[in-house]
């Protein structure tokens, strides 16, 4: 019995370890598309952390992307990680997130500014929280009124994607389950 519970534990525990993994860093890997009809497709993601990060300015304004999230996953949590823009007229700039393809409403919108850093966008006001396995699209905007060609916004986003968690109607199933046969072995010793 000791043993069946040290197993399950483990398996417990081993489902919750996630690595870390830059999924794109635009400086090394090359820019992310600027079109909403045709975002850079990433990955299908299965439990890991995975970073992207970039920068946008007056010449490049939009960054989108689209990835699955695989079968029997989650996306858990969208992070801000970090955000800098160095325009001191920057009138907006925005990260959309959207199930599917780009549509004008999306499942969440936020103003990125230095106070949103450590947000989870999945968790904020209206936000749906975790989302199901299937197609997401993400945009990033930046617009200045200044005319400095040099102002740009950077920013690093974390997507954290989780396994659909085991109902614990299961758990108690299988334990109940293992304590009938533990009963039927007992019975067949006497």
């Amino acid at each position: 019995m000791k043993i069946f519970f040290g197993i399950l534990f483990f398996l417990t525990f081993i489902g919750q370890v996630q690595a870390n993994v830059v999924l794109v860093d635009e400086s090394a890997d090359g820019d992310l598309s600027n079109s909403f009809t045709t975002p850079t497709y990433l990955d299908s993601l299965t439990a890991e952390s995975y970073f992207v990060s970039g920068t946008m300015n007056r010449n490049d304004v939009w960054d989108t992307f689209s990835y699955d999230i695989a079968e029997g996953y989650q996306l858990q949590s969208l992070f801000i990680r970090n955000y800098t823009n160095t325009s001191v007229d920057s009138y907006w700039s925005g990260l959309c997130i959207d199930d599917g393809a780009y549509t004008p409403d999306c499942l969440e919108y936020i103003n990125f500014s230095q106070t949103n850093i450590g947000l989870d966008l999945l968790q904020f006001d209206s936000a749906p929280g975790p989302q199901g396995s299937g197609l997401y699209f993400t945009s990033l905007s930046y617009a200045t009124s200044g005319t400095t060609d040099s102002d740009f916004a950077a920013y690093e986003l974390e997507l954290v994607v989780s396994a659909v968690p085991v109902p614990a109607a299961v758990w108690l199933f299988g334990s109940g389950l293992l304590g009938l046969v533990g009963l039927a072995k007992r019975k067949a010793r006497s």
